[in-house]
């Protein structure tokens, strides 16, 4: 039993170092910069699209808003 919750959480770790998912294995808190751009109406597609030619680019509506996580080489002030 202890060696497959080992094998569990191993594959977890495995899993988001591999850069299967990039907000959790790359992320350094102080480097995140946001972003965000009045649409008049936000569109994910449109959103994400946006936000993806920034390094490691995320985007997501809120209300009429695009608001852009990405990674930014100095922290911001």
């Amino acid at each position: 039993m202890k060696f497959l919750s080992a094998a569990i959480v191993f594959f977890i770790i495995l899993t988001a170092s591999s850069g299967l998912n990039e907000t959790l294995s790359i992320w350094i808190p102080e480097h995140r910069c946001i972003e965000k751009n009045d649409l008049g109406k936000c569109y994910s597609n449109k959103c994400m699209q946006k936000c993806s030619g920034k390094p490691l680019g995320h985007g997501r509506c809120i209300r009429n808003y695009c608001i852009c996580s990405y990674y930014c080489q100095e922290p911001p002030k």
